[in-house]
């Protein structure tokens, strides 16, 4: 019997299994008492021979077995392929080949998904940070590229040597004990209520846990316990180390336990495709669940340059005239070192050096005892650098290597390397790389290993050409693209296959709904047709005595008398006709009122939440901004806030304050329901033309209260995004029931308008409301407020911290932990010559001031009139880091003030920075790419020229930026749209009405 070759590729094939014709039958009269009973049912069959065809099997009285390594199990309408020979209808035709269908593999997630900031958390056993293996600099640098793409990292790990700090990473020890067979190795299960408090406050998107281990169960428990994916990447491929360390017959109860732990997970990742192969071939989880983690280098550390005779030097015992072999790693009696006796014992003009430590090294030292060998204990920094390039050729004899990392970091020291051929190495080492790069033995191969060696030891040019080879090929292995390839493809499948099992527990209850509210059957009325395939067509679904079926992702759902456009193949009269595309027509749009209804008063309702004369925002400007300008253009208003800071007049507005509570996860932020008996009858006395409220909170509920109360029209303004700010201030699980509400209150409003283009997206994404109810609020700043002219060397002397000839970088804003300010603190450890000043307050403030202690940072607190206009105009670039920054008008004022400003490509800041202006009036970085951004900010900070040629270019661009046009688009276009959408409802509701007025009051009939 053969079975298919076993590959890692981004997706695994699945296992086949092939049989001659006596050992694969398919007979109806077949013992009932040795396999299981299957009836089947084959379609999509053809008379040529090994031709696939795909077999539903169902449990019933016939027979189908299968005699080899796999039976086929009692599953309900499994997916099968096969291949047979025979005909269909013989009852006794042979099977030759059986697989079961694959499981579709994970769909890539789109950019904006890719470029969103995840919360991760690892759990790594032993510390990545003490325990000295080839995952230490793995982890180390997958966890600081996670930080740099803009991550939130949380790292639990046995307590020993656990650093304070690590790139921003959050960092947990956890108390642990040692391996019993392995004292050196550290263990514990973290599973102390203080770990799972910890990870469940920092509320993770997605679990990555090393295996195999003790921690991993840990991390395995918390994961469901708090219902989010697992990764376990699987570094120690122990059941080949058990026998060497412990008893043999282990080795199947640790394939058990490693079954038990990956069949859990979501997805594996494995280091090298040995590894995958072996994992695969041990059926430990689905081959489509095994993926690649791909290897990297850091080759600026490990690079030839780093060649030193004095390290030579040392290595060969004072002879470095004789050919030099090296060897770095752990030296554990797992890496087979003894062959390297015998290497040495056939090669005695050379010498050895043993770069390392480990449990093995005492029995290495005796078995080398008299030789030329040196062992030089743990080397680290330059001092590793050295020894990789002062050596001649390194040896690599391990056949349980899972990773490698020792034999690329010595090619990247431009070493050739003669390892064996298994385990990771082969990866590396390819065979089309074989002879260029490095050589490769067979295991225990002695001759064969000599063969390699010896040329390479005698022949200095040799060594060169393939030390230079070796050095070329490693400059392709890179940490950052191989985070890369997990963070946004290999987390994003776990994703996938966890909503996947998630949605597959939940069809009982699914399939208990159905049952339970059963949905309404379809007769179908179809017009306008064509008999044109997939031409599209009319159709009116409503409810009755008939069936319509759909097939393809989406079903007609509960409604009555809907618009639907499909595309059909087939035949009017044919009733089984196929529909192949469906989708909502879309509602017609509002159309524009004439001048003179344009020109007539209005009387104007605004709800908003938190008051916008007392909590610092970007919205207080945009409301202070549009309540000044529709008084201007002789509409009356009346604003309903909360009670703080209302003052007795503004610009003729009507204001009443509301009695409002803290909000519970943000003490600072006042709430109000404002649904009193005085707040309504004082909005029924003004009797408004339509109400405009603020949202999300919980004043809109109010104003929508009042709004169907009095039967006027309701606009919503998105303001704040409450779905991103939720995970940040309390629990992730929040979000789904936050989206809920929010869907309930945009569906009920007449009109949302959004602050940004991304916002729209994301509402229009989540199905908010429908798509034509979604308009943009445009943005404008005060050109005269804010403007070059307020530039004081006072004011700069303040805010560089008496030192206003140094670059002097500016952030305007509220201080919120969903600011991101944490990144400027890593920017300017990269730009020790700048200085940078924080204007503005916040609950995040207190932190921020201890996170830049003792560095050149200036925080002023709250400015405001023209201190807050020479603040802007005194600094020389503008920082703004915040993705979750949904208007920008910081932005705005820090370039109407002639500031060049370096802002993060998320929210709402590429609405004011579009791609056509990048370079022109300010730059634009990926979220989290510390890289990119100082690329942008280090030219501007450096080039006054620059700065002055960028600043008049943004200043020019923002005197098109007007409030009072954006108020005239709000009230002429946006209002009127809100008005005819709510006329329409209205209408619809009351043609039940109508209907029955014909019915009791017919008109009268006219000759």
């Amino acid at each position: 019997m053969t079975t298919s070759p076993l590959s890692i590729n981004p997706t695994l094939s699945p296992p086949s299994f092939s049989a001659c014709s006596s050992s694969l039958s398919f007979s109806p009269y077949s013992s009932p008492s040795l396999y299981s009973k299957f009836s089947v049912k084959v379609s999509n069959f053809s008379s040529q021979r090994t031709k696939p065809i795909n077999l539903f099997a169902k449990q019933a009285s016939g027979l189908c077995f299968l005699e080899g390594p796999k039976s086929l199990s009692h599953k309900k309408r499994e997916l099968f392929v096969v291949k047979a020979d025979g005909n269909i209808h013989n009852n006794n035709m042979t099977i030759t080949e059986v697989r079961e269908e694959e499981e579709m593999d994970a769909p890539l997630l789109d950019s904006e998904a890719l470029s969103r900031p995840r919360r991760i958390a690892l759990f790594v056993e032993p510390s990545p940070f003490a325990y000295v293996s080839g995952y230490k600099n793995r982890f180390q640098n997958f966890i600081r590229n996670l930080r740099e793409m803009g991550d939130e990292v949380m790292v639990v790990t046995t307590h020993e040597g656990v650093p304070q700090e690590f790139y921003g990473a959050k960092l947990i020890g956890s108390r642990s004990f040692p391996c019993p067979w392995y004292q050196k190795v550290p263990l514990s299960l973290a599973l102390s209520p203080r770990i799972i408090s910890e990870v469940a406050r920092f509320k993770p998107d997605i679990i990555h846990a090393s295996s195999p281990g003790i921690m991993v169960f840990g991390a395995l428990a918390i994961a469901k316990l708090l219902c989010v994916p697992i990764v376990m990447s699987y570094h120690t491929h122990v059941p080949v180390y058990i026998p060497r360390y412990t008893f043999s017959w282990l080795v199947k109860p640790m394939w058990l336990v490693i079954k038990f732990l990956h069949r859990a997970a979501d997805l594996t990742l494995v280091p090298s495709v040995a590894i995958g192969r072996d994992l695969e071939a041990a059926r430990v989880t689905a081959a489509n669940k095994i993926r690649l983690w791909k290897k990297g280098v850091d080759s600026d550390s490990f690079n030839p340059r780093f060649r030193s005779q004095e390290m030579r030097l040392r290595l060969s015992n004072g002879e470095p005239e004789k050919p030099l072999i090296v060897h770095v790693g752990r030296l554990g009696v797992e890496k087979s070192l003894d062959f390297t006796k015998r290497v040495m014992d056939e090669l005695p003009e050379a010498r050895i050096a043993f770069i390392g430590d480990g449990p093995y090294r005492e029995e290495l030292e005796k078995l080398f005892a008299g030789m030329p060998a040196v062992f030089t204990g743990m080397l680290g920094g330059e001092e590793l650098s050295q020894a990789y390039a002062s050596g001649d050729v390194f040896l690599m004899p391990s056949e349980s290597e899972t990773l490698g990392l020792v034999v690329l970091e010595s090619m990247s020291s431009g070493i050739p390397v003669v390892g064996v051929r298994a385990g990771g190495i082969p990866d590396i080492i390819p065979p089309e790389q074989e002879g260029k790069t490095g050589y490769l033995y067979s295991p225990g191969d002695l001759d064969d290993c000599l063969s390699k060696l010896k040329p390479l030891l005698h022949d200095q040019e040799l060594r060169e050409t393939m030390g230079k080879a070796a050095r070329e090929e490693m400059e392709k292995y890179d940490w950052k693209a191989a985070t890369r390839t997990i963070r946004n493809e290999q987390y994003n499948a776990a994703i996938w296959f966890w909503r996947k099992k998630r949605a597959q527990l939940l069809r009982p209850l699914q399939w208990l709904a159905k049952r339970l509210f059963p949905s309404p059957e379809f007769s179908v009325k179809v017009s306008n047709f064509s008999s044109q395939r997939t031409k599209p067509i009319n159709l009116f679904a409503k409810q009755a005595s008939g069936l319509c079926f759909l097939e393809g992702p989406k079903s007609l759902s509960h409604k009555k008398i809907e618009l639907f456009v499909v595309k059909a193949d087939g035949n009017i009269h044919n009733n089984n006709m196929t529909i192949t595309e469906v989708r909502e027509e879309e509602e017609m749009d509002a159309p524009l009122l004439d001048s003179e209804a344009l020109s007539r008063p209005r009387r104007i309702a605004l709800f908003v939440e938190p008051s916008p004369f007392a909590y610092v925002s970007g919205y207080k400007n945009r409301f202070q901004n549009f309540i000044r300008n529709l008084r201007e253009m002789g509409d009356e208003v009346m604003v309903v806030t909360t009670h703080e800071g209302v003052p007795q007049e503004f610009y003729g507005a009507k204001l009443i304050g509301s009695r409002s509570f803290p909000c519970p996860w943000y003490q600072k932020v006042p709430l109000s329901l404002a649904l009193s008996p005085r707040i309504i009858s004082e909005v029924a006395r003004f009797k408004p033309d339509i109400i405009h409220a603020s949202s999300p909170g919980i004043m809109v509920f109010g104003a929508l209260a009042i709004a169907k109360l009095l039967c006027v029209p309701i606009v919503m303004s998105y303001h704040t995004h409450v779905p991103v700010y939720i995970p940040r201030y309390t629990f992730s699980w929040l979000v789904k029931p936050m989206w809920l509400v929010i869907k309930f209150l945009h569906r009920a409003a007449d009109l949302t308008l959004v602050p940004s283009v991304a916002i729209g997206r994301d509402l229009e994404a989540a199905r908010v409301t429908a798509a034509n109810k979604i308009r943009l609020w445009k943005k404008g700043v005060d050109s005269d407020s804010f403007n070059p002219r307020f530039r004081s060397q006072e004011m700069r002397l303040r805010l560089s911290n008496g030192e206003p000839e140094k670059p002097l970088i500016v952030h305007v804003g509220r201080l919120g932990v969903e600011k991101s300010l944490d990144f400027t603190k890593r920017v300017m450890d990269e730009l020790p010559e700048a200085r940078i000043a924080f204007i503005g307050d916040g609950p995040y403030r207190e932190e921020l001031e201890k996170l830049f202690a003792g560095m050149p940072a200036v925080f002023t607190g709250m400015l405001g009139g023209e201190e807050l206009s020479q603040a802007y105009a005194s600094g020389d670039v503008f920082l703004m880091p915040s993705e979750s920054e949904t208007l920008g008008l910081v932005v705005l004022e820090s370039m109407s003030s002639g500031i060049p400003v370096v802002g993060v490509r998320a929210g709402g800041i590429p609405d004011i920075i579009p791609p056509e202006q990048e370079g022109k009036t300010g730059y634009l970085y990926s979220p989290g790419n510390l890289d990119d951004c100082l690329s942008k900010l280090k030219p501007l900070l450096h080039d006054q020229e620059l700065r002055e040629t960028m600043g008049k270019a943004a200043r020019e661009e923002m005197e098109k930026y007007d409030w009072k046009a954006a108020t005239r688009t709000i009230r002429n276009e946006q209002y009127n749209a809100a008005i005819w959408f709510w006329r329409k409802k209205r209408a619809q509701l009351l043609r039940p009405l109508q209907w029955l007025a014909k019915r009791l009051f017919p008109s009268p009939e006219v000759i």
